[in-house]
């Protein structure tokens, strides 16, 4: 197969015990992230029983629209084990003793002990390609575009080594999540309006539950990095005098960003800034001023770190320079904004949107 941008692959889960809830499915999503990492996208999963005629049906219509074709389980020594016959049916191919997965149980087991059930482990389609078990000994086996593998996910990630060079991808299936403690009906609008914009990603939105708190973390997909982390740049230079948190650059667009973090509140859940006479602060305002001017996108984003706090403001009182100044930048179309949020050495979590009432 040649090195296409676009290679797909279905999974075809096999089993009454998944069907069941007996038993947890967690191939699915252990074939998924090695495939992405491969560059080869997972376009559809199935999940049937144990039955001749279903698994024919599934895996011809699989087969033949998709690159690669996964299945899970049914390789077994049980009755109920009945994948690779039906695999031979669904090529037309002889169901039969395969020479080298005998050789390698029979090696594999101690004298008596590869016994009739266990060699119901080496039937397979005539001419299959075998797969190397290092975990177990019983290998799978591939058929065309088809690779068979065992339901036991321990057993099953031991065997993807082997099958790392016989899987040919396209470019790398990039991602990158964005946690936020909101929920999804309040961003909604906004990543809709977002994936219009960028049809070659794939944004997903998953509601997660830690610590007491509702969250959202956006998952962002690409197989272009550009397209999904564009180049972020910290502590950047301006000019000689004046520094910025991070530009922001993507395609022709250039966003400088400044960041303040917020401690003072006066009033009941309302924050302000600055708690004290900023001269730096000031300098700041009037370089993104210049920035606009420039060509530049400027953003100041005050971050609170206070608990229930619903609004924001600049402290006029406290530093009336800086109060003009703000108004002159935002006149001047630089953009404030402020969250609630927690910090941590490793990240900053997004909380809340705060209403600015000044201004």
């Amino acid at each position: 197969m040649k090195k296409n941008t676009k290679v797909n692959a279905a999974i075809l889960i096999i089993g009454n015990e998944i069907l069941s809830g007996r038993t947890q499915d967690t191939n699915t999503s252990t074939l998924a992230v090695w495939l992405n990492s491969l560059g080869v996208q997972v376009n559809e999963v199935r999940v049937i029983p144990d039955i001749k005629k279903t698994i024919i049906e599934n895996l011809n219509i699989l087969r033949k629209n998709n690159d690669y074709v996964f299945t899970t389980g049914g390789i077994g020594p049980t009755h109920d084990d009945i994948t690779a016959e039906s695999v031979s049916e669904a090529f037309g191919l002889k169901y039969e003793i395969h020479p080298e997965a005998f050789k390698i149980l029979e090696s594999y087991y101690k004298p008596g002990e590869f016994n009739e059930g266990r060699q119901k482990m080496v039937w397979m389609p005539q001419n299959a390609k075998l797969i190397l078990n290092p975990t177990s000994g019983a290998p799978g086996f591939s058929v065309e575009n088809v690779f068979c593998l065992p339901g036991v996910p321990s057993i099953l990630k031991s065997m993807l080594g082997s099958l790392k060079q016989k899987i040919v991808g396209g470019d790398p299936i990039l991602s990158h999540t964005i946690s936020l403690r909101t929920v999804e009906s309040e961003i909604a609008n906004s990543l809709s309006k977002v994936q219009d914009q960028n049809k070659d990603v794939e944004i997903g939105s998953y509601p997660f539950f830690h610590a007491g708190k509702l969250g959202v973390s956006i998952v962002l997909r690409s197989e272009k990095q550009s397209k999904i982390n564009d180049s972020i740049k910290s502590e950047v230079f301006y000019n000689k005098e004046t520094r910025f948190d991070f530009l922001i650059e993507k395609k022709k667009q250039k966003i400088f960003i400044e960041v303040k973090n917020v401690t003072l509140f006066r009033k009941k859940k309302t924050a302000e800034f600055p708690d004290a006479i900023t001269t730096r602060g000031s300098k700041h305002l009037l370089t993104l001023i210049d920035a606009i001017k420039k060509g530049y996108k400027s953003y100041l984003i005050f971050l609170v770190q206070i608990q229930n706090m619903e609004n924001f403001k600049i402290a006029k009182d406290i530093d009336e320079e800086y109060y003009k100044n703000y108004l002159i930048a935002k006149k001047a179309g630089v953009s404030f904004l402020a969250y609630r949020c927690s910090l941590s050495s490793k990240e900053i979590r997004i909380e809340k949107k705060l209403k600015i009432i000044n201004g």
